[in-house]
């Protein structure tokens, strides 16, 4: 029997690490929580660098809309997670 998506999704995120970091960085970021995103930058210390290669071509933390902020942030964390 074929495994349910979701379930597939979260077994991915948690067995990934990097991937976990990585998405729960741009959530942090989303949040514009700096504390989160120092700590999960001083665990994995590329961590930063993968994220500004992620955020090259838009700065969702720049948007005015907050609907629009969102709606980029939903799209980098889609491209990230079908990236990985």
């Amino acid at each position: 029997m074929d495994e349910d998506p979701l379930l597939r999704k979260l077994r991915r995120i948690t067995q990934d690490a990097e991937l976990r970091r990585d998405l729960l960085w741009l959530r942090a970021q989303e949040k514009d929580d700096e504390e989160s995103r120092a700590s999960l930058e001083r665990v994995d210390p590329q961590l930063r660098q993968r994220m500004e290669i992620l955020l090259a071509d838009t700065r969702p933390d720049r948007m005015e809309d907050p609907g629009a902020r969102r709606r980029e942030y939903v799209r980098l964390w889609q491209q990230r997670f079908d990236s990985g």
